[in-house]
């Protein structure tokens, strides 16, 4: 079994995508955060985020504040519309997602290490 820590908790790295309820989990986001403006609309709570490395000002609406202000990060490094992530185990080869199998080791190296900052949350995933 291969184990991954995340902010609160440890989680599987071959388990199926599974949000996190954690407020531990957005802190990597606040702390990219340059300007935040949060209104409660009815029932639902609308987020205006401005991120210090992005180009602009990015709105987004969800029940809670912490989801609307994370779905306005997605949509400030991603745009409005985001590829559903595959449902099978898999890994980043080349930039795209490759079928593993779960107890399979992952390879070591790719022949095309990924460029740019590994920290740069629009690189590709290093293994």
């Amino acid at each position: 079994m291969i184990l991954t820590g995340a902010c609160d908790a440890l989680r599987r790295l071959d388990a199926h995508f599974a949000p996190s309820a954690s407020w531990a989990d957005a802190g990597a986001v606040l702390e990219r955060v340059a300007d935040l403006r949060i209104a409660r609309r009815g029932d639902g709570v609308e987020c205006d985020a401005s991120f210090i490395d992005g180009p602009s000002t990015c709105a987004a609406r969800a029940p809670d504040v912490r989801t609307a202000l994370l779905r306005a990060f997605v949509r400030a490094r991603f745009g409005d519309e985001v590829d559903t992530p595959p449902s099978f185990a898999h890994r980043i080869e080349h930039g795209a997602a490759v079928r593993y199998d779960p107890g399979v080791p992952i390879p070591e190296a790719d022949d095309d290490p990924a460029t740019g900052d590994s920290s740069e949350i629009r690189s590709i995933p290093r293994m």
